[in-house]
Protein backbone atom coordinates (compact mmCIF):
# COMPACT_ATOMS: atom_id res chain seq x y z
CA UNK A 1 0.00 0.00 0.00
CA UNK A 2 0.94 2.95 -0.63
CA UNK A 3 1.67 5.74 2.28
CA UNK A 4 -0.47 9.04 2.80
CA UNK A 5 0.93 12.47 2.13
CA UNK A 6 0.63 14.81 4.68
CA UNK A 7 2.68 17.78 5.39
CA UNK A 8 2.03 21.49 6.24
CA UNK A 9 3.01 24.41 4.40
CA UNK A 10 3.50 27.88 5.01
CA UNK A 11 0.11 30.23 3.85
CA UNK A 12 1.45 33.70 5.22
CA UNK A 13 3.46 35.04 7.37
CA UNK A 14 1.79 38.42 9.48
CA UNK A 15 -1.67 36.93 8.67
CA UNK A 16 -3.95 34.59 10.21
CA UNK A 17 -7.11 32.38 9.24
CA UNK A 18 -10.37 33.34 11.24
CA UNK A 19 -12.82 33.98 9.53
CA UNK A 20 -15.77 32.08 9.24
CA UNK A 21 -14.28 29.48 7.15
CA UNK A 22 -12.29 28.54 9.49
CA UNK A 23 -13.45 27.41 12.65
CA UNK A 24 -11.74 27.43 16.10
CA UNK A 25 -11.09 23.45 17.00
CA UNK A 26 -8.60 24.11 19.73
CA UNK A 27 -6.38 23.24 21.42
CA UNK A 28 -7.17 22.53 25.16
CA UNK A 29 -5.17 24.80 27.45
CA UNK A 30 -1.59 25.48 26.45
CA UNK A 31 -1.20 22.61 24.31
CA UNK A 32 1.38 23.35 21.45
CA UNK A 33 2.37 27.19 22.65
CA UNK A 34 5.66 26.28 23.17
CA UNK A 35 6.90 25.66 19.33
CA UNK A 36 5.73 26.03 15.90
CA UNK A 37 6.53 22.32 16.11
CA UNK A 38 4.42 21.16 18.82
CA UNK A 39 1.89 23.36 17.42
CA UNK A 40 2.09 21.50 14.28
CA UNK A 41 2.06 18.14 16.50
CA UNK A 42 -1.07 19.39 18.55
CA UNK A 43 -2.48 19.83 15.02
CA UNK A 44 -1.97 16.17 13.85
CA UNK A 45 -3.18 14.90 16.84
CA UNK A 46 -6.98 16.74 16.56
CA UNK A 47 -9.05 14.92 14.21
CA UNK A 48 -10.68 18.56 13.12
CA UNK A 49 -7.67 20.38 12.82
CA UNK A 50 -6.26 21.47 8.86
CA UNK A 51 -5.06 24.54 10.00
CA UNK A 52 -2.69 26.70 12.39
CA UNK A 53 -2.03 29.93 13.73
CA UNK A 54 1.14 30.16 15.59
CA UNK A 55 2.51 33.42 17.22
CA UNK A 56 6.21 33.17 18.16
CA UNK A 57 5.65 35.99 20.83
CA UNK A 58 3.76 35.94 23.73
CA UNK A 59 3.67 32.24 21.63
CA UNK A 60 0.39 31.18 20.82
CA UNK A 61 -0.94 27.96 18.62
CA UNK A 62 -4.49 27.83 17.87
CA UNK A 63 -5.88 25.21 15.83
CA UNK A 64 -8.48 25.66 13.15
CA UNK A 65 -10.59 23.64 10.88
CA UNK A 66 -10.94 25.33 7.33
CA UNK A 67 -13.35 24.50 5.09
CA UNK A 68 -10.09 24.91 1.96
CA UNK A 69 -7.26 24.76 4.46
CA UNK A 70 -4.89 25.34 0.99
CA UNK A 71 -6.96 28.30 0.57
CA UNK A 72 -8.10 30.60 3.43
CA UNK A 73 -9.26 33.47 4.16
CA UNK A 74 -6.62 35.37 5.32
CA UNK A 75 -5.94 38.97 7.76
CA UNK A 76 -3.39 40.90 7.95
CA UNK A 77 -2.02 39.85 11.95
CA UNK A 78 1.76 40.84 13.05
CA UNK A 79 3.83 38.35 14.60
CA UNK A 80 1.69 35.02 13.56
CA UNK A 81 2.10 32.74 10.55
CA UNK A 82 -0.39 30.57 8.97
CA UNK A 83 0.46 27.06 8.53
CA UNK A 84 -2.48 24.46 6.16
CA UNK A 85 -1.74 20.99 6.66
CA UNK A 86 -2.16 19.42 3.41
CA UNK A 87 -3.28 15.57 3.47
CA UNK A 88 -3.56 13.60 0.34
CA UNK A 89 -2.91 10.19 -0.70
CA UNK A 90 -1.94 7.98 -3.85
CA UNK A 91 -5.51 7.06 -4.79
CA UNK A 92 -6.76 10.68 -4.26
CA UNK A 93 -3.80 11.87 -7.06
CA UNK A 94 -4.77 8.88 -9.18
CA UNK A 95 -8.35 10.24 -8.82
CA UNK A 96 -7.93 13.52 -9.55
CA UNK A 97 -4.75 14.22 -11.35
CA UNK A 98 -3.59 17.80 -11.34
CA UNK A 99 -0.95 17.49 -13.82
CA UNK A 100 -2.37 16.64 -17.65
CA UNK A 101 -0.40 13.43 -17.90
CA UNK A 102 3.31 12.05 -16.53
CA UNK A 103 5.62 14.85 -15.87
CA UNK A 104 9.83 14.57 -15.81
CA UNK A 105 11.98 16.71 -14.55
CA UNK A 106 15.98 17.34 -15.36
CA UNK A 107 18.04 18.72 -12.23
CA UNK A 108 19.11 22.45 -13.19
CA UNK A 109 23.09 23.19 -12.94
CA UNK A 110 24.32 25.26 -10.03
CA UNK A 111 23.67 28.47 -11.32
CA UNK A 112 19.70 27.78 -11.52
CA UNK A 113 19.82 27.04 -15.38
CA UNK A 114 19.12 23.87 -17.42
CA UNK A 115 16.40 22.45 -15.80
CA UNK A 116 14.11 20.30 -18.02
CA UNK A 117 10.35 20.18 -18.43
CA UNK A 118 8.64 17.07 -19.77
CA UNK A 119 5.05 18.11 -20.49
CA UNK A 120 2.93 15.56 -19.83
CA UNK A 121 4.41 12.47 -21.35
CA UNK A 122 1.57 9.94 -21.32
CA UNK A 123 3.86 7.07 -20.66
CA UNK A 124 0.91 5.74 -18.07
CA UNK A 125 0.40 4.29 -14.60
CA UNK A 126 1.41 0.75 -15.78
CA UNK A 127 5.12 1.35 -17.25
CA UNK A 128 6.78 -2.37 -18.15
CA UNK A 129 9.47 -3.68 -16.78
CA UNK A 130 11.30 -3.31 -20.66
CA UNK A 131 10.71 0.27 -19.93
CA UNK A 132 8.98 3.23 -22.53
CA UNK A 133 10.80 5.31 -25.37
CA UNK A 134 9.28 9.17 -25.33
CA UNK A 135 10.61 11.61 -27.69
CA UNK A 136 9.58 15.07 -26.21
CA UNK A 137 10.74 18.83 -26.90
CA UNK A 138 12.58 19.88 -24.03
CA UNK A 139 11.87 23.04 -22.62
CA UNK A 140 14.78 25.07 -20.30
CA UNK A 141 13.29 26.08 -17.26
CA UNK A 142 14.56 28.87 -14.84
CA UNK A 143 15.27 28.03 -10.94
Amino acid sequence: PNPAKSYFTELGTGMSAEGLDCERVGPEGDEGRETVEACKQACRENYFCNLINYRESARNCDLRYCLNASSPELWDNPDVNVHALIEANDTDELLDPTHDGYVMFGAPNASGWGGIVYGGCQAGREVPTSGVWITIPETAVPR
